[in-house]
């Protein structure tokens, strides 16, 4: 399926609430005092039309779309959504869930989890009892849960998925339109305090983000906790290319009861990720945790951005939704199985066989540019990598992406593995080990499965003896069995990994207060921590014990357990992360009596502080500093340093990193013609002396001088050129002044391009109403082609049709009135020229002529009649005339009379008459019966 950019409303501005600004460039919710952040406040902004103008209100309320159409027709509801194709709203209104807003705009409501067709389905266990495994985080350690609200899966990227669980409220979107003015929003809880998060919230949003950031992880956009701003978010032109989405978590608002009922858990609009059109009027994708553990939750996020993308359901038979089969679900249908992946509807009975990644490819995510080459013979030019100073990390980014690193391994036993998303990972992995002329040594890809509702054998290990040298370790996404019976294919196993020397590893957090240890790992952890595990096929036992005053609450993560039970246990095939949360205070005593320990444990240390300031030691030393004698006997010794101390500042001035300037910060790069605008902020920190300029880095290559000027107190701008257009290009901007260059910003890839080619070898073929289009595609200049547009009046005025496809019909014309086609390609930089001119007359056959008499003769009949009303859009080419009743027909040229001979006398004849033009024969006349007769 494929959605595309069309018109739609107003624009919606969003102001962050007492936000605090970040290095003057974006906002963030202030934290109240309870430590939650302040909701987001979405006001209303400025209109701005679509290309169709104002949007009518076409009916009284939100219905499905089904009905929609059969009340105010499929033209209309196509109309109402220009950036969704003709045929692809006539699918949708397939889709029982697909519904239409007072404006015929279509959105999803997904009721349907609860019914998957699933061997996992109905078990969207509660996770606080700990009863169904936790979303995972990519290759990310997991962090501790006060900075759940500042999480990013791709920090820099142009593109946005913001997962707001802090509340926020929203004004004149789609959502409110026919409802109210506004919805305000309150902020996830999953007890019965919402103006605070617990841990256990905090590790719920970790993971919720973790698994997001998985599932988005092949293309280049941030998943983030973090509110980035209205302008990260909103796209206000088509070369805005800062744009997203906003997915809203927590309870549902009342006011949006009329749109999804009880049994609904998520709620999007379709295709609006990159409209550059009010974008912000559709904010937000709606999920609805309720009870939902993580998993699920994550699942229901994935699901309804997928959605925003321009994805449909994914469903089997009868049945919009599949829940899966196996230990496999798709994230586009129902299930929640312990592999969710996106889909191309290659399992038995599927109903919608769309290329999710490139349906969302086409509608705002690009995929990131693959940074490990894919063939050994490729790899052999690259720096080798040395894993014994640290692990390496990668992206499995298609099913045809196969990633090789290069080794130095040292002589001896060597255990290689390369290890997915440590709690809820997509990629299935396969590793080979390859000697340094490429042949085989040692390969693993072990058969994913399920453990108590886990998945297993997503990641590999192979063990080997080698003698020191280069290697190769070449790591592949696989899948496991047939999708067309209970397996998967490698379409949907891509995600982040890392390679490193040893086992799989165990990441335990401790949020709260306690200890963490393992059998048979030997771990020990009060905080942060990482073991390498037992080898593949064994488990580890972890126990949870808590301090005095605080109590053990759950496991997260890939960890087995029940409620509270002090002990889990974890699967050893493939990495994992797994968290204990401990809840209540630190009684006094322990900590007073035990200053050691206190100072190892900052929480407690923070709950003391009328201890600290009472202190009567402390209040008397400034006393005793003052009249201590030794202190005025100094000044002499102090005296004969200068002698010393003049000898320094030679030695001062050859330190650049206490004179070098900080980094510059967002950092943007904008594609042109063979070239680079870059943009950036000034650094926070000039160093010793003030910034003299500026340097660029291209893909790793020397510092260049960069050519750049001011375009605001703190704003620069300089450009890149000689550049290839559709080569990527990884860049870096540094800092310099008198004392060197600084450390280089973050860095940005982009693609530098021109507008598109003219599409070439139009034709054009007539129709009832209708012209059929059809042309060569255009270069695409470096950026790939978004949509074409086509003129009916020789360029004077153009339709968006927001696809990439070469051929199309455009419908509502005039017949026998001749349109001038023309055709063009858009892409992000622009429109590019039109294709020649081709006429066209849109025609249909003609009316039917009336029979005015049937005069008998000798073995013959005499017809005459009247043209018809219509020739349907072309000339009459002639008549033909049947005496059968229209059984066969005899063609008499451009007449309205003709005599039909050779009949027999006194025998009756059914007589039709018929006009053909350029589209054929038209309807046939009234029959009038008629016999032969010798005259006398």
């Amino acid at each position: 399926m494929k959605v595309v950019a069309g018109a739609l409303l107003a624009v919606a501005a969003v102001a962050a609430a007492a936000a605090v600004p970040v290095d003057g460039l974006a906002t963030v919710p202030a934290v109240s005092a309870a430590g939650v952040p302040v909701g987001v406040n979405l006001v209303a902004g400025s209109v701005a039309a679509g290309p169709t103008g104002e949007a009518e209100v076409l009916l009284d309320e939100a219905v499905p779309v089904e009905e929609a159409i059969e009340e105010v027709g499929l033209a209309a509801i196509a109309e109402a959504n220009p950036h969704i194709e003709p045929e692809v709203v006539a699918e949708l209104a397939t889709d029982p869930m697909v519904h239409a807003d007072i404006e015929g705009q279509l959105y999803v409501v997904d009721t349907g989890f609860a019914a998957a067709d699933h061997a996992h389905a109905g078990e969207h266990h509660d996770e606080l009892a700990g009863e169904h495994g936790s979303a995972g985080a990519m290759s990310m350690p997991m962090p501790m849960v006060a900075d759940v609200f500042a999480l990013h899966s791709r920090p820099g990227s142009q593109r946005t998925i913001y997962l707001d669980f802090d509340g926020a409220v929203y004004t004149n979107t789609q959502w409110s339109a026919g409802i109210a003015p506004s919805i305000p929003v309150e902020p996830y809880s999953s007890d019965a305090d919402p103006q605070t998060f617990s841990s256990v919230e905090r590790q719920f949003i970790y993971e919720v983000w973790a698994a997001v950031a998985e599932d988005f992880a092949p293309f280049d956009v941030n998943v983030t906790t973090k509110d980035p701003g209205f302008d990260a978010l909103n796209r206000s032109s088509a070369s805005d290319l800062v744009f997203g989405t906003v997915a809203q978590i927590g309870p549902k608002p009342a006011l949006m009861a009329s749109k999804c009922g009880s049994g609904c858990l998520g709620i999007a609009y379709v295709g609006s990720f990159d409209i550059w059109w009010g974008s912000a009027t559709f904010f937000p994708a709606w999920v609805f945790p309720s009870t939902q553990g993580s998993i699920m939750t994550a699942v229901v996020v994935s699901h309804e951005v997928g959605h925003n993308l321009g994805l449909g359901h994914d469903g089997k038979n009868s049945s919009a939704y599949f829940g899966g089969h196996g230990d496999w679900s798709p994230i586009m249908g129902n299930g929640d199985g312990p592999i969710d992946q996106f889909s191309i509807g290659d399992y038995t009975g599927a109903t919608n066989a769309e290329d999710d990644f490139a349906v969302m490819g086409s509608n705002g995510l690009d995929v990131v540019t693959d940074e490990l080459p894919n063939t050994v013979a490729a790899a052999t030019a690259a720096a080798p990598v040395n894993l014994a100073a640290g692990p390496v990390s990668g992206l499995v980014g298609t099913r045809a992406d196969v990633d090789v690193v290069k080794l130095t391994l040292p002589a001896g036993p060597v255990t290689l593995t390369a290890s997915p998303s440590a709690m809820h990972p997509n990629l299935d992995l396969r590793l080979e080990l390859r000697a340094a002329d490429g042949g085989l040594l040692a390969s693993a890809d072990p058969a994913s499965s399920s453990w108590l509702l886990r998945s297993t054998g997503m990641g590999a290990s192979v063990s080997t003896t080698v003698s020191a040298g280069t290697y190769y370790a070449v790591i592949d996404g696989v899948g496991a069995g047939s999708p067309l019976g209970t397996g998967y294919s490698d379409y949907g196993s891509v995600g982040r990994f890392t390679l490193r020397l040893g086992r799989h590893l165990l990441d335990v957090t401790v949020a709260g207060l306690g200890t963490v240890t393992s059998s048979p790992a030997g771990l020990s952890c009060t905080a942060t921590c990482s073991v390498e595990m037992p080898g593949t096929g064994s488990t580890v036992t972890l126990t949870a014990t808590p301090v005095a005053g605080q109590t053990f609450t759950r496991w997260t993560g890939a960890c087995t357990g029940a409620g509270s039970a002090s002990t889990c246990t974890v699967d050893t095939s493939q990495s994992r992360q797994v968290a204990a949360v401990f809840t209540g205070t630190v009684t006094p005593p322990p900590t007073t009596t035990v200053p050691p320990p206190t100072t190892t444990l900052p929480p407690p240390t923070t709950t003391l502080p009328p201890t600290t300031t009472t202190r009567p030691p402390t209040t008397t030393v400034p006393p005793t500093t003052t009249t201590r004698p030794p202190t005025t006997t100094l000044p002499p010794t102090t005296t004969t340093l200068p002698p010393t101390t003049t000898t320094l500042p030679p030695t001062t001035t050859t330190r650049p990193p206490r004179l070098v300037p900080s980094a510059p910060v967002g950092l943007r790069a904008t594609p042109a013609n063979a070239q680079l605008v870059l943009a950036w902020t000034a650094p926070t920190s000039t160093g010793d002396a003030p910034v003299t300029g500026y340097q660029y880095s291209l893909s790793g290559g020397p510092w260049i001088t960069l050519a750049s000027s001011s375009t605001g107190p703190r704003s620069f701008t300089g450009t890149v050129g000689g550049l290839v257009n559709g080569t990527s290009y990884r860049v870096r901007v540094r800092a310099v002044n008198a004392a060197g260059p600084g450390p280089s910003s973050s860095a940005v890839t982009a693609v530098p391009s021109t507008t598109p080619s003219a599409p070439t070898g139009l034709s054009v073929v007539a129709g009832n109403r209708s012209l059929s289009v059809r042309f060569n595609a255009a270069a695409n200049g470096g950026s790939p082609v978004t949509r074409y547009e086509y003129s009916l009046d020789n360029g004077a005025t153009w339709a968006p049709r927001s696809s990439t496809s070469t051929s199309f019909t455009v419908s509502g014309l005039t017949n026998g009135v001749t349109y001038q086609v023309r055709v063009r390609a858009v892409n992000a930089r622009g429109t590019g020229p039109a294709s020649v001119a081709v006429a066209g007359t849109p025609r249909t056959t003609p009316a039917a002529p009336i029979v005015v008499a049937v005069a008998p003769g000798n073995r013959s009949l005499t017809v005459t009649w009247q043209p018809p009303a219509s020739n349907g859009g072309a000339p009459i080419t002639g008549y033909q005339v049947s005496t059968n009743g229209g059984s066969s027909w005899s063609s008499v040229g451009a007449v309205t009379s003709a005599t039909v001979s050779g009949l027999t006398n006194g025998r009756s004849y059914r007589v039709r008459v018929r006009a053909i033009n350029a589209a054929g024969a038209g309807s046939s006349s009234g029959s009038i019966t008629a016999a032969a007769r010798a005259a006398g």
